[in-house]
């Protein structure tokens, strides 16, 4: 019986060079901004509020949706669901004064 390799599957040793390429040049598109979206700086924004979830908080209270958070500041929508979903904690209380 012959052996198996334990990385059967995985398409970065894929044997096809093709599929190699393929696989390696996969990338996530860049975030956009819809129309309405651009007066948002999210660098300007986390230098104000000094961490992403400060800032997720922030455009949250401002009325924006989850979607359009993720948009603006470039995270994924689950970090930000997680984020509005968890209390804060005791030293972003603190920071918050």
């Amino acid at each position: 019986m012959a052996k198996r390799s334990s990385k059967t599957g995985n398409a970065g040793n894929a044997k096809n060079p093709k599929t190699r390429q393929a696989v390696n040049t996969i990338t996530r598109a860049p975030p956009t901004q819809p129309e309405g979206l651009e007066q948002y700086d999210f660098q300007a924004l986390l230098e104000k509020h000094h961490t992403k979830s400060a800032v997720i908080r922030h455009l949250s209270a401002e009325g924006l949706s989850r979607s359009d958070i993720a948009r603006v500041t470039g995270l994924r929508y689950q970090h930000v669901r997680n984020v509005l979903l968890m209390p804060i904690g005791k030293a972003a209380l603190i920071a918050q004064g």
